[in-house]
């Protein structure tokens, strides 16, 4: 778990470095905000199944932002609520683009 913190400090002090030449790293350009609504299916594998919850399927609700750091790495979060069973899933992530249409 320590490897994986310090790797991804350094990600982030590296992308910011290389941010920083391009616009401050403190922008409200770099943030997006949206909300949005989910159909999830939940499904268990393995060993892991007690940590499905009780239900297989289910809309949701919720809020995400993104905040890039580098014109192909994000910093994201969300948080969505389920209508049926009102179970609240926060995340926070890190997102690399892959692909941009005409790039």
């Amino acid at each position: 778990m320590k490897k994986l913190v310090i790797a991804f400090a350094l990600v982030l002090v590296a992308a910011s470095a290389h941010a920083a030449t391009v616009e401050p790293i403190l922008s409200k350009k770099r943030l997006s905000v949206a909300a949005g609504l989910n159909y999830a299916a939940f499904s268990r594998v393995g060993e892991s199944a007690s940590l499905t919850p009780p239900f297989s399927k289910e809309w949701e609700t919720g809020l995400y932002g993104a905040y890039n750091l580098t014109p192909r790495l994000s910093l994201t979060g969300s948080t969505v609520l389920g209508l049926d069973n009102k179970l609240l899933r926060s995340t926070v992530g890190l997102r690399v683009r892959l692909f941009r249409g005409g790039d």
